[in-house]
């Protein structure tokens, strides 16, 4: 890839990777390098973390379109090889970290199952990040938010401990931000109905945190829905967008 031609993004905007029933490459060679992508993408490259989820679900059966794809994010990669995370210094030693999340409904065409993603940034640059499938089907756009927020919490929680024991506790609630109003005014209301309490659990544990002062829900519009760049193959200005408020930057 030394002499390869950049590209502004890790993905194609609305790409669609085939599912295959028989591999068409090297699948050692796939393996290698997606291993090589998740490395990275957990160490400090969140912004690959959506294009290295979708391709780790052809892992067993890659073709030369999941390849192509492959190389695409090594493409990005090259290109962006001085960027780094960029943390900067607030004035006041009480800033808060705030936490984004989002969800992308039924997202894997596989089996259906929606896609939690989140960020908890602090002065600037992501300290926290995660992409993951969903254990059940979501019936709504409700359900699915409701559990990608139920994971953002609880790592929200455990940064909170992590702070409290350097003395560090931020000395407000720690707002998480959502772009799906319905969940929005569920956690708000706190009353739950006959179409929701499939959820029950996690919606107890949402509003006792809430209740206990520890998150601060919050509603943010899609615009500015940073997990965005964690869920979706966005288009070059979104991308460049999120990919600075996420601390990611030259």
């Amino acid at each position: 890839m030394a002499r390869c031609n950049p590209v502004k993004t890790p993905m194609a905007i609305n790409a669609q990777l085939p599912i295959l029933t028989e591999a068409e490459v090297d699948v050692i060679e796939y393996q290698r390098s997606d291993a090589s992508l998740m490395y990275l993408m957990v160490c400090t490259q969140l912004d690959i973390a959506f294009a290295v989820g979708v391709l780790l679900c052809h892992i067993a059966s890659p073709g030369d379109v999941h390849m192509l794809a492959v190389k695409h994010v090594f493409w990005y990669l090259y290109g962006t090889s001085k960027y780094r995370l960029v943390f900067c210094v607030n004035d006041s030693i009480d800033s808060p970290p705030i936490a984004y999340m989002d969800s992308d409904w039924a997202g894997d065409q596989a089996d259906r199952k929606s896609i939690s993603g989140y960020t908890i940034l602090l002065d600037g640059g992501a300290i926290s990040w995660g992409l993951k499938k969903q254990s059940s089907v979501s019936l709504s756009t409700v359900k699915a938010e409701f559990i990608a927020t139920s994971t953002v919490v609880k790592e929200v929680l455990w940064h909170r401990a992590l702070f409290c024991s350097l003395n560090m506790m931020p000395p407000d609630p720690t707002q998480v931000l959502i772009d799906n109003q319905g969940a929005l005014d569920l956690i708000k209301s706190g009353q739950i109905n006959d179409c929701t309490k499939h959820i029950d659990t996690k919606f107890r544990h949402i509003c006792n945190c809430k209740a206990m002062e520890d998150i601060k829900s919050e509603h943010v519009s899609m615009e500015h829905q940073v997990a965005d760049i964690m869920m979706k193959s966005l288009g070059k200005e979104k991308f460049l967008l999120f990919q600075g408020k996420i601390g990611v930057k030259l």
